[in-house]
């Protein structure tokens, strides 16, 4: 194959996945400034707005079953010191909003 149609053939295919990136960001931003706007013209409306968060498994927390073992601070005092500096119980917090099952990462370690 021709080395000039090689290149521009992989140019091109950059472009493609660029271009096509850009879109769903570009909507994304549209659709929180929009949010963010009707909140600030209806501020008793922001639950509406934003969804509801209705949360599960809450009463799951972190284990150590295989007892981990690290050459830093030991794994279960890591969950441990995490757990109250967070106030959480689990990293992953798991739920629906709106209705769409959700699973929001806290990164508490």
């Amino acid at each position: 194959m021709n080395p000039l149609i090689s290149a521009a053939s992989v140019i091109a295919a950059g472009l493609a996945v660029g271009l096509a990136s850009i879109g769903p960001g570009v909507g994304q931003g549209t659709a929180a400034g929009q949010a963010v706007e009707g909140i600030a013209r209806q501020p008793e409306a922001e639950g509406k707005i934003r969804g509801t968060w209705d949360p599960m498994d809450e009463d799951m927390v972190s284990l150590d079953p295989i007892e981990f073992h690290s050459e830093e601070e030991p794994y279960k005092d890591r969950i441990d010191s995490y757990q109250i500096k967070t106030g959480l119980t689990e990293a992953i917090q798991t739920g629906t909003e709106m209705g769409s099952p959700i699973a929001e990462d806290k990164r508490f370690i």
